[in-house]
């Protein structure tokens, strides 16, 4: 099951009670700039996957996303405290989230969390609806199979895997066409005709040799290469929000360079078959 995100609540109580400013003590830079893009992170003090920093293997996913669990920061000050663990402790980061709420709650700064809080009823609702469905389906043995609570990670490698199997799909139906010629002589003979007549007809007029040819060569390659630049540019949009929220999490920044590194290969170097 996917990481639970902060829920729409605790991510207003964070931005009222943050003074649009970065909790780090002394630091004046802003959250949301004026034209409302969002700059800010938000930091985990107990890290919400084991392998993050002051992960606390003891708590559950709704106390890892809870408001006393998270604060408000900048980039360099969210890393700044997730890189020397040594200096900032559990405890330390509490006592910042606390000293700063308590100064920059006095003038509450409010974000406009409705069309958020919208989006996620109705996606809840939505999902709830297709889990039903499924549930329903008058055919199930044959019913599509749609996860509605796989993450986004989930959801790409999953895209990955149908990519290849696009891939070996081409490859059979190529391999398929290139078999029909000696198939067709065995056919023959097998039916007491003699091939010798068949075998007289020059490949390029026989329009059982390099059948689909250009479909095969140049084609399907083609599809491949578009369907790979698309996947990586989706997954790359998908991961570039995600770690907005999710700043702790390692593996999908990870990710994100991989994909960074493959979508620009191919914009570099990548090219159609001609």
């Amino acid at each position: 099951m996917a990481r639970k995100s902060p829920k729409p609540n605790t991510l207003r109580a964070l931005f009222a009670k943050s003074g649009n400013v970065c909790a780090f003590p002394g630091c004046k830079q802003e959250l949301v700039t004026n034209d409302n893009l969002y700059v800010g992170e938000v930091c985990h003090i107990e890290a919400a996957e084991p392998k993050g920093p002051r992960f606390n293997s003891e708590s559950d996913d709704d106390e890892r996303r809870s408001f006393e669990n998270l604060l408000l920061m900048c980039h360099a000050h969210h890393r700044r405290v997730d890189t020397d663990l040594a200096t900032y402790s559990v405890d330390r980061l509490r006592q910042m989230k606390a000293d700063h709420e308590s100064v920059a709650s006095r003038d509450a700064f409010h974000v406009d969390a409705s069309i958020i809080f919208q989006v996620e009823q109705e996606m809840d609702s939505y999902w709830s609806a297709v889990a039903e469905r499924q549930r329903k389906h008058p055919v199930p043995h044959l019913a599509v199979e749609v996860d509605p609570i796989a993450g986004g990670t989930a959801i790409f490698a999953a895209l990955r895997e149908q990519v290849e199997r696009v891939g070996e799909l081409f490859d059979h139906y190529h391999l398929s066409d290139e078999s029909l010629p000696s198939e067709l002589r065995a056919f023959v003979e097998r039916l007491g005709y003699d091939v010798g007549p068949l075998e007289a007809v020059p490949y390029y007029d026989n329009p059982f040799e390099q059948r689909n040819w250009e479909l095969h060569n140049l084609g399907s390659t083609n599809v491949l290469t578009d369907l790979t630049a698309l996947l990586l540019q989706a997954e790359l949009l998908y991961l570039s929000e995600w770690v907005k929220l999710h700043t702790s999490d390692e593996i999908s920044k990870l990710r994100m360079r991989k994909v960074k590194e493959e979508l620009a290969d191919i914009a570099g170097s990548g090219g159609y078959a001609d």
